[in-house]
């Protein structure tokens, strides 16, 4: 499910700053702030330094936000207005968890 927090959180310093935000631009798209906001550094090459490695802003923006490959692709697409993303936003902090159900074999009663 996703991290509501960190995407209203997200959403709330784009629109504070508009100026620094271009969702055109992956250095100022949502995806990059999030990750900013998160405590990493958005490398000029696309890339995010996490521990040894580097990782794409994108997906390091998904796990921070914890989105599923759908939902970051329609939130971090390059023609995201900011409509969009406040629709979108909404739309994924109303989401359900999905209800889990018993496995047959949990209702079992042990024998003896």
């Amino acid at each position: 499910m996703a991290n509501v927090h960190r995407l209203r959180s997200t959403l709330g310093f784009v629109e504070a700053n508009p100026g620094l935000w271009d969702q055109g631009s992956w250095l100022d798209c949502f995806a990059a702030i999030a990750v900013e906001n998160a405590g990493y550094v958005v490398l000029p090459s696309l890339w995010v330094r996490v521990g040894y490695r580097s990782v794409k802003v994108w997906d390091v923006a998904a796990e921070v936000l914890d989105l599923t490959g759908a939902q970051a692709r329609r939130l971090f697409a390059p023609g995201t207005s900011m409509a969009e993303l406040r629709k979108l936003i909404a739309e994924f902090a109303a989401a359900r968890p999905p209800r889990l159900s018993v496995p047959r074999h949990a209702r079992l009663r042990p024998v003896g």
